[in-house]
């Protein structure tokens, strides 16, 4: 980062100054402020949008999200882990019933 700062400045104490300046300008009215590809979709950008808009609210709802899919979760392990689950893989699985 040094370097490129070095490389910056030393255009600007010789005489290229002018040069230098016009560069810059052309630059500036040249390249877009933002790339068209910044955001993979249009959610995306809203997201970003909010966290720079309102950052408390935004990540109050993601917290709110990410507890919602944690309980999600939980039901879904607890329900794999308990003799239910096998009792309904065991009506659900023909093989087996036509085993007994």
């Amino acid at each position: 980062m040094f370097w490129v700062r070095l490389l910056a400045v030393l255009p600007m104490l010789s005489p290229l100054l002018p040069l230098v300046v016009l560069s810059y300008i052309v630059a500036t009215l040249r390249i877009p402020m933002e790339p068209e590809t910044l955001y993979e979709d249009a959610e995306e950008q809203a997201f970003v949008r909010s966290v720079h808009l309102a950052p408390s609210a935004t990540f109050g709802e993601l917290r709110h999200r990410m507890r919602n899919l944690e309980y999600r979760l939980r039901r879904l392990e607890a329900y794999v882990t308990s003799p239910e689950f096998n009792i309904d893989e065991d009506l659900r699985t023909p093989s087996k019933l036509r085993s007994i």
